[in-house]
């Protein structure tokens, strides 16, 4: 008599059950951005417990929104995705194939750093909102995100900008944001990266009589990494 052959799950490796079985056309390059790394080449269909699937729907969602609070330079949400962690227990209850159970605890939704689809990230998104705040009432976000791990010199992938020529930039165009870029300058940002157009924060700063206050903070940190 044929053995029925046994159905994986091709995340977790979980066996199957009939009920739990589902499948998906889920993007399979979503599985390691989790942490979660198929045990065996996936089967056509590929097939996923119900847990497995759920949770992929959900990071499915949660890109939706961060790409979408990305572009709209919505701190609060940002802030709030940044925070969000993914756990979970597999419904299979006969584990993978060895026998060892399968779950995720805790496991950060995304990286403080993350890029998204137009090149920026969540600290390019905080110096950007700025423009639709009072000055200095959005200098906490980017506390916050540098706290939080934050690299203050990212660069967006398109415009070639970080955080602070962004921000240098802006005071250029008339919004005041002198505390912005004291703080990016103190957690070590550096002034020298050139954005696409071919300039620097140091060089947008001087071509600005107004702008005396942020080429001396510039200045400062030029002169504190001793460059």
């Amino acid at each position: 008599m044929l053995q029925k052959k046994r159905v994986n799950c091709c995340i977790c490796g979980n066996t199957l059950c009939s009920k739990c079985a589902a499948s998906s056309n889920v993007i399979h390059v979503l599985m390691p951005q989790l942490g979660l790394v198929a045990s065996r080449a996936p089967p056509e269909p590929w097939r996923q417990c119900t847990a497995c699937s759920t949770l992929l729907e959900k990071r499915q969602k949660d890109i939706q929104d961060i790409e979408q609070a990305l572009e709209d330079a919505d701190m609060g949400q940002i802030v709030t995705l940044l925070g969000d962690t993914y756990s979970y227990e597999p419904e299979s209850k006969y584990g993978d194939e060895q026998g060892r159970p399968y779950h995720l605890e805790g496991v950060r939704a995304f990286s403080t750093n993350y890029t998204s689809r137009g090149g920026s990230t969540p600290l390019l998104a905080a110096v950007k909102a700025q423009s639709a705040t009072p000055a200095g009432a959005d200098v906490e976000s980017i506390r916050k995100l540098i706290e939080m791990g934050a690299d203050v010199n990212a660069v967006h992938e398109k415009t070639q900008e970080t955080a602070l020529l962004a921000a240098v930039t802006m005071c250029a165009e008339g919004t005041d944001l002198e505390a912005v870029c004291r703080v990016l300058v103190n957690n070590g940002a550096d002034i020298r990266p050139k954005s696409s157009t071919g300039k620097g924060a140091l060089l947008v700063a001087a071509e600005n009589e107004k702008m005396d206050k942020i080429a001396k903070i510039l200045l400062s940190s030029e002169s504190g990494s001793g460059g």
